[in-house]
C-alpha cells in the first residue's frame, strides 16, 4: 500500500534539476532539501558559562579561614581560635563590602564570627564558674 505524502509538503517533481539548479516552480526561499526537510541555516553556536575573559564571583578566602577557625576552636584552644576567628570575619566582611559583587562568602564570614563568639563567652563563663566555686570552697584561703 502507497500513502500519499502528508499535506503541506510538496510531491517531488519527476525530473530532478541539475546540481544548483532549481525547477522553474521553485524560488530560492521555497526549496527543499532531501527527505522533504526545508533548508535552513545551521544553529548559531552555543557557548557555555560565561564570555572570554569575564570575571567570575568568588569565595573570600578569609571568610574560609574564619569559619574553619570558628569550628575548629571548639576542639582545640577555643580562645585563641574564637579571637582569630573574629577578626578575619570582620576583615573578610570588609573586602566582600569593597569588591562590588565580585567576592562572595558573607554568610562564611558571618558564621565564623558568630562561632569565634560563642568560643569567647563560654571561655569567660567557664573560667568566671572556675573562680566562683574556687572562692566557695576556700580553694584560695
Amino acid at each position: 500500500m502507497i500513502y500519499p505524502p502528508p499535506p503541506g509538503i510538496p510531491e517531488p517533481p519527476d525530473v530532478l534539476p541539475e546540481q544548483g539548479q532549481l525547477p522553474p516552480t521553485q524560488s530560492p526561499s521555497s526549496a527543499i532539501a532531501p527527505y522533504g526537510l526545508p533548508q535552513q541555516p545551521p544553529p548559531p553556536y552555543a557557548y557555555y558559562g560565561t564570555p572570554y575573559g569575564a570575571a567570575q564571583p568568588r569565595t573570600a578566602t578569609a571568610a574560609i579561614v574564619s569559619l574553619v577557625f570558628g569550628l575548629a576552636g571548639f576542639l582545640l584552644l577555643p580562645a585563641v581560635a574564637g579571637v582569630v576567628a573574629i577578626v578575619v570575619g570582620s576583615i573578610a566582611l570588609r573586602d566582600i563590602g569593597k569588591a562590588n559583587g565580585m567576592l562572595t562568602g558573607r554568610g562564611l564570614a558571618i558564621g565564623g564570627i558568630i562561632a569565634g563568639a560563642v568560643q569567647i563567652v563560654a571561655v569567660g563563663a567557664a573560667i568566671l564558674l572556675l573562680f566562683g566555686l574556687a572562692s566557695i570552697t576556700g580553694l584560695f584561703n
